[in-house]
């Protein structure tokens, strides 16, 4: 089910209208249901937000385990790099479920379904009523959630037209936080690394076993 708020923002959920305020105007309760389309159909809308929790309704419950050991100043532009499979965008969504904010998830590469779902319970972001999740974004549309504040997730960094600055930006606009996430090559770089490290505060290497290294804090 597509939903429409008054002020013409859109955010993709089941049959009963969405418990949250609208992320653009701030508005409660002035949800309008639109269109009734298969889930494929409807997430084709690439940049129709979509709540956490609306999403997680696909997957089954999973523990959450709190992150130790980490400390963050906000605000930060944060990279997190490393293998595929290893653990990046669960750890860049756990940390930003830690964050006592709103969360604005572009999930350029995975596709909405059990997968994302899970990802979600597991890192406790689908508890939270302020955490929306976009398939495409621009710079332009994603400053319009960033005076919210809060944090945005890039995942990830391969396939996102984002460039280093654009990320800085979004940060002076409102963000709190931005975590990036970007897979290593062959030669254990990520995509225009020297470009994207340069520019941002932080960079978190993960390791194949679960382990990570901070570097550039």
């Amino acid at each position: 089910m597509i939903w429409e708020c008054t002020c013409g923002a859109q955010l993709g959920g089941g049959a009963a209208m969405p418990a949250i305020s609208c992320p653009l105007c701030g508005g409660f309760r002035t949800w309008r249901a639109q269109v009734r389309r298969a889930a494929s159909e409807a997430f084709a809308a690439a940049q129709v937000p979509w709540s956490a929790a609306a999403i997680a309704e696909t997957s089954f419950p999973t523990a959450v385990e709190p992150i130790t050991g980490m400390t963050w100043a906000w605000p930060a532009f944060v990279m997190l790099v490393g293998e595929s499979g290893g653990g990046k965008t669960t750890l860049a969504c756990r940390m930003a479920a830690e964050y006592p904010g709103p969360t604005c998830f572009l999930s350029l590469e995975m596709a909405i379904g059990q997968a994302l779902g899970r990802l979600l319970r597991i890192s406790g972001l689908a508890r939270r009523e302020d955490c929306m999740v976009l398939r495409q974004a621009s710079a332009a549309t994603l400053a319009g959630y960033a005076s919210k504040g809060g944090v945005l997730i890039v995942d990830s960094l391969q396939v996102s037209t984002l460039q280093p600055e654009d990320i800085r930006a979004l940060l002076d606009a409102g963000f709190h936080a931005a975590l990036v996430v970007s897979q290593i090559n062959r030669r254990g770089l990520a995509k225009g690394s020297h470009a994207w490290v340069h520019e941002a505060d932080c960079v978190v290497s993960i390791a194949g076993d679960g382990g990570f290294e901070v570097s550039k804090s």
